[in-house]
């Protein structure tokens, strides 16, 4: 219940972000296991197209992923890249999805991606060193 309570006292402008985070995330992830990822990115780029009706700082929309990938495990880190670089753009932030990837002792690989904005990442940003970048400079999305 204490969670629903915090949920409740934060402003309102917090909590819609929070639910539009959550819902990307949650929309992108079943698209990844459902259509190849090329045609989930053309979505995310017309997804981003559009413009917010209230503009979010790019470490409000951090804090609204990030709080949905606690609260509601349901994605992964491609399907929160996804969800953030929508919402950050549509806020009018310049937003670049990195994918990288790595070796695991046993030979298996990895693979990892994180959003950057304005040269910071804000999400997805744990163990960056262990991942070496499968893609240039550019936006993915």
């Amino acid at each position: 219940m204490g969670s629903l309570t915090s949920f409740a006292r934060l402003p309102a402008r917090r909590r819609s972000l929070f639910i539009r985070s959550a819902m990307l995330i949650a929309a992108f992830r079943a698209c990844l296991w459902v259509v190849p990822f090329s045609r989930t990115q053309r979505l995310a780029t017309r997804l981003s197209s559009g413009s917010a009706r209230r503009r979010s700082s790019a470490p409000e929309v951090a804090w609204a992923v990030g709080l949905a990938e606690r609260r509601l495990p349901v994605g992964n880190c491609l399907s929160r890249a996804l969800a953030a670089q929508v919402l950050l753009a549509r806020s009018g932030h310049q937003a670049d999805i990195r994918i990288g990837v790595a070796r695991e002792d046993d030979g298996r690989f990895l693979a990892h991606a994180w959003v950057e904005s304005g040269g910071d990442v804000l999400v997805g940003g744990t163990e960056l060193e262990r991942y070496q970048a499968a893609t240039g400079p550019g936006r993915i999305v």
